[in-house]
């Protein structure tokens, strides 16, 4: 709490009370307290630099996540194209094979 706050609560505590005493001993308090309160914030809080830490971890995060799903596509386009490539040839077996036992069977 700064000197001013602390000046300012103890004018208006001074209006109230009785004696100066009484006024000192209620903003030595308030004080005790805001700062109690203000360490206990304080080892909850982030520092910068943890925090841009934090940030470039995470940005580093996203490009292995791109680059990761990036491969992946890759790799599946390549398995369809294998996979197109297979049942192109599988029909034409097929219909190779029908041609001949349809000659095969029909032709006598």
């Amino acid at each position: 709490m700064t000197t001013s706050q602390s000046l300012k609560i103890y004018e208006i505590l001074q209006r109230h009370f009785n004696n100066d005493a009484d006024a000192r001993i209620v903003v030595q308090e308030i004080e005790q307290v805001v700062e109690n309160k203000l360490n206990r914030e304080k080892e909850n809080l982030a520092a910068k630099p943890e925090i841009m830490l934090l940030r470039k971890d995470i940005e580093i995060f996203r490009q292995e996540v791109k680059t990761g799903f990036a491969e992946s596509e890759g790799r599946m386009k390549s398995e369809i194209n294998k996979l197109i490539i297979w049942i192109i040839a599988t029909m034409f077996a097929s219909g190779a094979l029908f041609i001949t036992l349809a000659k095969v069977f029909f032709d006598k």
